[in-house]
């Protein structure tokens, strides 16, 4: 399969996991305009480093979106759990910020050191695709606290006026199985 294909399947999937498990849907507007942003940076950043290979070129898109979109999907479930009829949505994004950071920084962390670590391979491949995923994370990172919550404040409206029920997938059987074994 080329690797074309791939991406667009992968997109695909990530689209309809998003609008079927979203509050709102607007959501999965906003967590892939900011990952595509994160993305788009990552990329251009790339035409200054001529050794990066096309085959990292290729698969760093996808893979940047699937590494760093919990973080975006963390700070928009922590913004729902603080916009209350009391907080306007300035309040609500600054608390799900100042609440949601420590654990979105630990996980981005733990990629990153993962990811810096394919540096150390002796294949090429290994450090260009390491060097060009952390530096996406980072990317990622920086568009999940700056333009997430920006878009949030400006569409606050829309995403409440286009909020929806979400499935709640019953994990009772896979809890006890798992605490059994």
């Amino acid at each position: 399969t080329p690797p074309f294909s791939v991406i667009v399947i992968a997109a695909v999937l990530i689209i309809v996991v998003l609008l079927v498990m979203t509050a709102s849907w607007l959501d999965p507007v906003l967590l892939l305009v900011t990952m595509g942003l994160a993305v788009l940076l990552n990329m251009g950043t790339n035409a200054l480093l001529p050794s990066v290979s096309i085959t990292t070129n290729y698969i760093v898109a996808i893979l940047q979106m699937v590494l760093s979109l919990d973080y975006a999907i963390i700070l928009m479930n922590r913004y729902r759990q603080e916009k209350t009829a009391e907080r306007s949505a300035v309040e609500a994004v600054n608390a799900a910020i100042r609440r949601a950071y420590p654990s979105i920084l630990s996980s981005s962390l733990t990629t990153l050191v993962g990811l810096l670590m394919l540096c150390m391979m002796r294949l090429k491949i290994g450090m260009d695709l390491g060097f060009v995923l952390a530096k996406g994370v980072l990317f990622c990172l920086a568009c999940t606290f700056t333009v997430l919550p920006s878009l949030i404040i400006l569409l606050h409206g829309l995403l409440e006026k286009y909020s929806k029920r979400t499935p709640v997938i019953p994990t009772d059987r896979l809890s006890d199985f798992v605490t059994r074994h």
